[in-house]
C-alpha cells in the first residue's frame, strides 16, 4: 500500500504541473460539480472494498485460508481498488478539482497547501476503503484468537474500528506523507519565493540543488521522525538483545537503538530504517517477539542487517532517482521524434516510470531480499575451521528457512504466493536450503548484486549529466 501512497503524490505532481505548463487544457467546473466528482470517486473505491470484504467473508475457512480461486478473485480486486485509487485520482483533478482547488481558492500560491488540497481525495478514499476492509480484519483476527486460545494462549483484543484506521493511517498513509511533504514544502517555498528574486541561470540552479539538498537531508534525518509516528519502545535488556547485539556486531553494523515496533500483534516481521548509524534503527515487532524462538528471531535481525550490510536502502534510493531522469529524458526524445502534443510529455514518462518500477526495481528487489537471505543464513551458522569462510553452513540454511516459514504463517501467507519485491517464500527458502545442503557460498549473489550496483552507479552517473545538461541548455521548466 505504501506504494500506492507514492504513486498518488507522483500522479498529483504530475497534474499540477501539466496545470501550471498550460500544456493541458483542464476545465474549470462550479464547486458543486467538482464535489460530485470527488463523491463518485470515493463511493466507487468504497464499493470495489465492499465487494472485495464479502467476497472474503463468504469463502473464509475456520483456519482462516482461501480456496485458490477464491484468493485469486480477493486478489484481483484488491488490485482493482489500488488502480481506481489512482485512476479515478487523475481523473478527479482533471475534470475541475485540480484548477478549483488551486486557481479559484489561490491555494496554488501557498506552500504545501494546494498540492495537499489537490491530494486530499486519495486519503479519503483511502480511509473508506480501510473502513469497508474492517469487517474482514476483524474476522481473521477472531479465526486467529480462537486458534491462540486453543492452544493454551491468551489472545490480543480485537481492534476497534477506530484503532484499525488509527493503525493504517500511521504506517501506510503517514509513513510515506510526512517525508514527502516536507520536501514538496521546501520546494514550493523556493519556487514561490525564492525563484522569482533570481535570474537564469541562478534560478534553475538554486531550484535543482535545493531539491537534491532537501531530498538527502530527508531521507538522512526523517527516521528519528518515523519511529514517533509508528508506535515504537526500546526492546529490554534481556539475552535476546544481547544476542542481536552480539549479531550485529559480527555483521559490523551499527545503528541507535533497537526497538519494538507496537502492532497490537498484527505484524510479524521487522525492518531496519535509516541511512547513516545515527538515525538508524532496528525494528521488531511485537507479533514476532511473541511468537518466534530467539533463533529464529536472529534470523529475522540478520536478513535486515543484510539490508544495511549491503547499503540496499542506498542503491534503491539511486534506482528511484535515476529512474525518474531517465524516464522523463526517453519521454522527451519520444514525443520529440514522434512529434507528439506537449501534454503527452507527462503522460508518457509516467507510463515508462511505472513501467520501469513494475519489472525493473521488483527485479533488483528480489535479488537484495535474497543477498540478504544469504547472508543471514551464513550469519546463523559457523563454518568448519579450514573451510571457506563464506560457506552456508547446513544449520544455518535450515535456521534461517523455518524463520522464513514461521513469519509466513504468522502473517497467513501462502508458502508458494508470489511477492513482487521478495518473492515467495517457498523460492526463497529453498534457495537457502540448497546453499546449505551443496555447501555453497554467498560468493554467487555478492557477484549479481556487484553487478547490479555498477548499474545503478553508471545509470546515476548518466541521470546527472543529462540533467546538468538540460538545465544549462533550457533552464527550468
Amino acid at each position: 500500500m505504501q506504494i500506492v501512497v507514492v504513486l498518488s503524490f507522483v500522479v498529483t505532481m504530475t497534474m499540477v504541473q501539466l496545470l501550471f505548463d498550460g500544456s493541458v487544457g483542464m476545465p474549470s467546473a462550479p464547486a458543486g460539480v467538482c464535489l460530485s466528482a470527488v463523491t463518485v470517486y470515493l463511493l466507487i473505491a468504497a464499493a470495489i472494498s465492499r465487494v472485495r470484504t464479502a467476497t472474503g467473508l463468504a469463502v473464509l475457512t475456520p483456519h482462516g485460508g482461501f480456496p485458490a480461486r477464491a484468493a485469486r478473485r480477493h486478489a484481483l480486486l484488491g488490485m482493482g481498488g489500488q488502480v481506481w485509487l489512482i485512476a479515478g485520482l487523475a481523473a478527479v483533478q482533471y475534470l475541475g478539482w485540480l484548477h478549483w482547488v488551486l486557481s479559484e481558492n489561490h491555494l496554488g500560491r501557498v506552500p504545501l497547501a494546494g498540492v495537499l488540497a489537490a491530494w486530499l481525495p486519495f486519503p479519503l478514499a483511502l480511509g473508506l476503503e480501510w473502513a469497508m476492509d474492517y469487517p474482514f480484519h476483524a474476522a481473521l483476527r477472531r479465526l486467529s484468537a480462537n486458534r491462540i486460545a486453543a492452544s493454551g494462549g491468551v489472545p490480543r483484543p480485537i481492534w476497534t474500528l477506530g484503532q484499525y484506521l488509527e493503525f493504517n493511517a500511521r504506517h501506510h498513509l503517514l509513513f510515506v506523507a510526512v517525508p514527502v511533504c516536507l520536501i514538496i514544502a521546501v520546494n514550493d517555498t523556493l519556487r514561490l519565493y525564492a525563484l522569482p528574486l533570481l535570474p537564469e541561470p541562478t534560478a534553475s540552479a538554486v531550484f535543482v540543488g535545493g531539491t537534491f539538498l532537501t531530498a538527502g537531508t530527508v531521507f538522512l534525518f526523517v527516521p528519528a521522525l518515523l519511529v514517533r509516528i509508528w508506535r515504537t519502545r526500546r526492546l529490554a535488556d534481556t539475552p535476546l538483545r544481547q544476542a542481536i547485539e552480539a549479531l550485529c556486531r559480527r555483521l559490523k553494523i551499527r545503528y541507535r537503538e533497537l526497538l519494538v515496533w507496537e502492532t497490537g500483534g498484527v505484524v510479524a516481521n521487522a525492518g531496519v530504517m535509516g541511512l547513516i548509524p545515527s538515525v538508524r534503527y532496528v525494528l521488531l515487532s511485537d507479533a514476532l517477539l511473541e511468537n518466534l524462538q530467539d533463533a529464529a528471531l536472529l534470523g529475522v535481525v540478520a536478513h535486515e542487517a543484510g539490508h544495511v550490510r549491503h547499503r540496499h536502502i542506498l542503491y534503491s534510493l539511486i534506482f528511484a532517482l535515476s529512474s525518474v531522469i531517465l524516464c522523463s529524458f526517453v519521454a522527451d526524445l519520444l514525443a520529440r521524434a514522434l512529434s507528439l502534443p506537449d501534454w503527452t510529455l507527462q503522460v508518457l514518462a509516467l507510463a515508462l516510470l511505472a513501467g520501469t518500477w513494475a519489472v525493473g526495481f521488483g527485479w533488483i528487489s528480489r535479488r537484495f531480499e535474497r543477498q540478504c537471505d544469504v547472508t543471514a543464513a551464513w550469519a546463523l551458522g559457523t563454518p568448519e575451521a579450514g573451510t571457506d569462510p563464506l560457506r552456508v553452513t547446513p544449520e544455518g540454511a535450515a535456521t534461517f528457512a523455518y524463520s522464513l516459514q514461521r513469519i509466513a504463517d504468522l502473517n497467513g501467507m501462502g508458502s508458494n504466493a508470489f511477492n513482487w519485491r521478495h518473492g515467495s517464500i517457498a523460492w526463497r527458502a529453498s534457495h537457502v536450503l540448497w546453499l546449505g545442503g551443496a555447501g555453497r557460498s554467498r560468493r554467487d549473489i555478492d557477484r549479481t548484486v556487484g553487478r547490479i550496483k555498477l548499474a545503478l552507479w553508471a545509470a546515476l552517473a548518466l541521470s546527472v549529466a543529462l540533467l546538468a545538461y538540460d538545465v544549462a541548455a533550457n533552464g527550468m521548466t
